[in-house]
């Protein structure tokens, strides 16, 4: 959706985030007993993964990390 803001500035919005947009099939079909869309859970999921991943490889290259510079350190 495309407008022009009270300073003559030309701006754009998502349709959804209008009363201009179609309804959504699920939200209709719900009728608000669902907050979520099962597709939507699923990437949430595979995101959580990712993040959770990244955490454990982080977390294993700090202990490697602290363990090389200790034996650095017994070295001298």
């Amino acid at each position: 959706m495309f407008f022009y803001d009270n300073s003559d500035n030309f701006v754009s919005l998502p349709t959804e985030w209008t009363s201009m947009a179609k309804e959504d099939p699920f939200i209709k079909i719900s009728k608000g007993r669902s907050y979520f869309r099962f597709q939507d859970l699923l990437e949430l999921c595979e995101l959580v993964k990712t993040i959770k991943a990244r955490t454990v490889e982080e977390k294993k290259h700090r202990q490697t990390k602290k363990i090389k510079e200790k034996r650095k350190k017994n070295k001298k």
